[in-house]
């Protein structure tokens, strides 16, 4: 499928999950999609697996986005804690379209809890309660992180994958290696078909030292890394210029900004440090993945020299941290690293000048492959060490990988048959009913069942959503309920239950449900809740 057709289709708010091999330009197609939504002011969620891979994007981890801190599963109580919090129900709940980059290292259980947040706060039993997804990534790349390790699933066996009715999109052409030796190499990886020929081919590139003198040396692990460019960076002589990283807004924010962002916090520099840029120009000087060498500084700003000759100034640029389209927090750094040496896991995403890699350390399907597909081409591929696991790939992930194409081929057919006219419709009616300002009718629909009689156990039931998300949008909407004819459409709570939740919670505070609950262990989060809102009703019982 081509760049066109996979926005096209993203266009009409079909869930989507947009893939293809490295160099494919999954993240411009990504770029031009949010740019649209942008335009149509469509309330947008840009998230990633990963703090590095959303700050590229300009959004968040879908942990923040979701509350869900470190967690992959979602207990009652976990629920109920993030529908308590108005900041992450306002921003969930108006949000219309949710992006997640890098989707290889999401787990299933992790999207799955995904979707039950979006379900809870929207008060929808639609898949991720109506919003459209659009899923981004290469499962040949990284695969999800077990803390501890052990065994783990990928986002596409997760229940509410299966549920989304996603259309997948498989960008084909290759903006990379194009008809070189690798693109060849690679593509028998991702076929799971390779063959001892292509073996020989690569680990004839074993001990084959680096022409170029910019070369990037890509580890496995962070250890290796640090040594050896700081061992490189103290071999140089001349003064040492540190460069300083400045930060405005909020400090949580800045912080997940300077703890993720590939440029330090603090980077030191002499002339000769070999570095990468970490960062797009917008005027196209470099890009992300670019490599040079100190070749002076103006002031404290370096001068860098390009491997294509071309000389330029590295001036401070600046990193956002935004939600709701708005900036929180801000970094201003020059957009440089030490190039010497970087992990894979940093690696991906990047399109390298030169590589350098040592995969004798290899310990999971995939890194190979992604620290092979950083290249240019196979003459600027080198090999410290080579291990046979570097040539595998995931049976699940190579099974997937068949059927995904096939889907793709599918609607890149359905979607080039369509008239420019539906088309147009299309994109205009999604367009039109996401945009800001066009409020779908959510706590509405549970106020008009209220008032049709429905007690909010068959309002739960009828709506496919829990007793929780009814009860907050009730809670929402104190000024239009009446405390007597409210009491009776329940059975949570008799009057009696009620005047006791009410005598402690006034000695306490309505303010947070969790230290009422220590006090009345004997009732629910969702009795104590049901509490809280007959007693902001007016008027109160006698």
């Amino acid at each position: 499928m081509d760049q066109k057709t996979a926005l096209n289709i993203l266009k009409t708010g079909r869930n989507v999950f947009l893939t293809g091999a490295p160099g494919s330009g999954k993240t411009y197609v990504l770029n031009k999609y949010i740019d649209y939504l942008k335009s149509k002011k469509i309330p947008t969620a840009k998230t990633a697996s990963t703090g590095a891979a959303s700050v590229f994007l300009g959004g968040q981890t879908i942990h923040s986005f979701c509350g869900l801190k470190t967690k992959e599963t979602l207990t009652a109580w976990d629920l109920e804690a993030i529908l308590e919090k108005e900041y992450l129900y306002k921003k969930i709940h108006k949000t219309k379209v949710l992006i997640i980059d890098e989707v290889s290292m999401i787990s299933s259980s992790l999207l799955d809890s995904v979707d039950l947040v979006l379900k809870a706060v929207k008060g929808n039993s639609k898949p991720f309660g109506g919003v459209q997804i659009v899923l981004s990534g290469d499962f040949f790349q990284l695969p999800p992180v077990v803390k501890g390790g052990g065994d783990f699933s990928f986002a596409f066996e997760a229940l509410s994958w299966k549920n989304a009715d996603i259309r997948t999109c498989y960008l084909s052409t290759q903006h990379r290696q194009k008809n070189d030796k690798l693109y060849e190499i690679l593509s028998e990886m991702r076929s799971g078909n390779l063959q001892e020929s292509t073996k020989l081919e690569l680990k004839s590139r074993v001990g084959v030292k680096p022409k170029e003198g910019n070369t990037t040396f890509l580890f496995t692990h962070n250890s290796d890394v640090d040594r050896y460019n700081k061992e490189k960076l103290m071999n140089l002589k001349g003064r040492v210029v540190k460069l300083k990283a400045k930060t405005e807004g909020s400090k949580k924010h800045a912080q997940f900004l300077l703890k993720n962002i590939l440029a330090p916090e603090e980077l030191t520099l002499k002339v000769g440090a070999l570095v990468m840029f970490v960062k797009n120009d917008p005027e196209g000087r470099y890009v992300n993945g670019s490599l040079g060498e100190i070749v002076g500084f103006s002031g404290n700003l370096p001068r860098v020299k390009l491997q294509n000759g071309r000389e330029l100034l590295a001036e401070t640029v600046s990193w956002s941290y935004e939600e709701d389209g708005k900036i929180k927090a801000q970094v201003h750094q020059v957009p440089l690293r030490l190039a010497w040496a970087i992990t894979v896991h940093k690696s991906q995403g990047m399109t390298l000048d030169s590589v350098y890699a040592d995969l004798s350390k290899v310990f999971v399907e995939g890194q190979g492959y992604v620290a092979l597909s950083r290249a240019k081409s196979l003459d600027r591929l080198y090999l410290a060490g080579l291990t046979d696991k570097a040539f595998l790939m995931h049976k699940k992930v190579l099974d997937f990988d068949i059927q995904a194409k096939k889907e793709s081929d599918k609607w890149n057919k359905i979607i080039n048959n369509f008239s420019k006219a539906k088309l147009q419709t299309l994109h205009e009616e999604f367009a039109g009913k996401t945009a800001s300002g066009v409020k779908l009718a959510t706590d509405e629909k549970t106020l008009s069942l209220l008032k049709e009689g429905l007690t909010v156990e068959e309002i739960a039931e009828k709506r496919g959503i829990t007793l929780s998300t009814v009860l907050s949008h009730l809670e929402k909407n104190t000024d239009k309920l009446v405390f007597e004819n409210l009491l009776s459409l329940q059975s949570l709570l008799s009057g009696d239950d009620y005047n006791k939740i009410k005598k402690v919670a006034e000695s306490l505070s309505w303010e947070k449900l969790s230290p009422l609950k220590a006090k009345l262990p004997r009732y629910s989060y969702d009795q104590i809740k049901f509490a809280r809102i007959l007693y902001f009703i007016r008027p109160v019982p006698k």
